[in-house]
């Protein structure tokens, strides 16, 4: 990451990371997950012409920084020459590629959460593909089963699917977590996936046009699966508030964090704290 002189606010972004099966939830496999992904090296398509790869790679008794580095590759036929308006061919040199953007990160192995500085030029969708493309050919080498990437979502989110006056429908998906939901009901249903070897459901529940869906009780089923896929899924409702329609996915309700003032030097200390603190 670029040092920086002065103390300035860092915002952050967050994902949960869950190895599959449960019983390689210590921090040394999820250690082991990010040294393979770095000894491997490999570059990902991420979506259209570009790529991305990890460029840095910095491990701590407590925390793993990296970065990585994401690009443009060209097609190197077919250029237009607009002052001649015609098609030329045009060399570019090997190995060369524009629009270099690095993406700064850290993983907290004891809390398997990575958080992500957010800067100009940041694709979400194309760190997601890079990182589920890592994760499928790192733990393959590991024998893993697989590793679950999940955006966490602020409360706000989950607090607006609580807040609709009626839901026409309700769509869930959750996989379990790394025994770390304070919700009784959710552990439960948590600890049912886990004993039934379920590593992820998806679910949708459909009101009738005079009689909604109705949660009285946010210890029923269909609401502590909406409070587990705060950390381990996602919902998306529609229905109402009053008489306005409203629909609430809460993959558009990421969960952010900003740290005061921060000193380079002290940058991941202070992710790490901030971690620590929230999850």
């Amino acid at each position: 990451m670029e040092k920086y002189k002065k103390p300035k606010d860092v915002k952050l972004r967050f994902y949960n990371v869950v190895i599959h099966p449960s019983d390689k939830h210590n921090p040394e496999y999820y250690v082991a997950l990010f040294d393979k992904i770095h000894q491997q090296g490999r570059t990902y398509d991420t979506g259209g012409e570009k790529r991305t790869k990890m460029r840095t790679y910095e491990k701590t008794e407590s925390w793993i920084s990296f970065t990585l580095i994401n690009y443009t590759t060209l097609d190197v036929k077919d250029w237009y020459d607009e002052l001649s308006d015609k098609l030329v061919e045009h060399e570019v040199e090997p190995n060369i590629y524009p629009n270099g953007k690095e993406w700064d990160l850290v993983f907290i192995p004891e809390k398997h959460r990575l958080a992500v500085i957010v800067k100009r030029g940041l694709s979400y969708s194309e760190l997601v593909n890079y990182l589920k493309k890592a994760f499928k050919d790192a733990s393959e080498a590991l024998g893993y089963d697989e590793v679950k990437l999940t955006q966490e979502t602020s409360q706000e989110g989950i607090d607006e699917i609580f807040a609709l006056d009626t839901i026409d429908s309700i769509e869930i998906e959750v996989s379990y977590s790394n025994n770390d939901t304070n919700d009784i009901t959710a552990s439960l249903i948590d600890n049912q996936f886990k004993g039934s070897n379920i590593s992820s459901i998806k679910t949708k529940a459909v009101g009738t046009k005079g009689k909604p869906i109705t949660i009285n009780d946010k210890n029923d089923f269909i609401p502590s699966l909406v409070k587990l896929s705060k950390h381990n899924g996602y919902t998306k409702a529609k229905g109402k508030v009053g008489n306005k329609p409203k629909v609430v996915n809460t993959n558009n309700y990421p969960k952010v964090e900003v740290l005061k003032k921060v000193q380079s030097q002290n940058l991941w200390q202070a992710i790490k704290g901030c971690v620590m603190s929230i999850f």
